[in-house]
């Protein structure tokens, strides 16, 4: 068993937020053997007091009721919280931080991409993925994609940014007291996502 797991082998999480993204992060929370649900955040008021398997849509109830009250998170005693908002709070994440609950986020750990509406000339787009040239004395053309189809890339994509906070709780459970980003900890194991 991990040294840094409780006794029972599982870290206690709280799950902040649960729209596309949210969703995908509190389903691999339930999924995951090293880990154990111990409230979930929303925003939306039609949201609160329902099962949080039903807002990720699993079939089976967790027993754990959605709430809109972060004193209801604190009072969770969560070891770790997913932050997973559409709009990232430096008071929250500090009220969590200040009651010593660790915070993993996609907030904290987000791709950005900058877009103009007409490419630079040379430049080619693609549905999804990347297109990566390396020119020089071994040139190197690569394309990288999805495994999904463009229409239902939506769908599945939530599960792509969510699960890299899931599987980085227990690393960042191990890891010194500190701000850590993901090239601060261990890669983590995605068997789970």
């Amino acid at each position: 068993m991990d040294p840094h797991l409780p006794q029972d082998g599982r870290l206690r999480v709280g799950q902040w937020a649960t729209g596309n993204v949210g969703a995908q992060a509190l389903r691999a929370i339930l999924d995951h053997p090293d880990l154990r649900l111990v409230g979930v955040l929303v925003h939306d008021r039609a949201k609160v007091g329902r099962d949080a398997g039903e807002l990720c849509g699993t079939e089976a109830p967790t027993g754990v009721c959605a709430t809109a009250e972060i004193a209801d998170i604190l009072a969770a005693q969560p070891d770790c919280v997913l932050y997973i908002p559409r709009l990232f709070d430096a008071d929250q994440v500090c009220a969590l931080l200040a009651a010593g609950i660790d915070v993993a986020g996609r907030s904290c750990f987000r791709s950005v991409w900058y877009c103009r509406a007409a490419p630079a000339p040379g430049w080619t787009t693609r549905e999804t993925g990347w297109h990566l040239t390396v020119a020089g004395e071994t040139p190197v053309e690569l394309f990288l994609r999805y495994d999904a189809e463009p229409d239902r890339l939506a769908a599945v994509s939530p599960r792509y940014a969510a699960n890299r906070a899931v599987n980085a709780v227990t690393a960042l459970r191990a890891a010194p007291p500190g701000i850590r980003t993901t090239r601060d900890l261990p890669a983590p194991a995605t068997r789970f996502c």
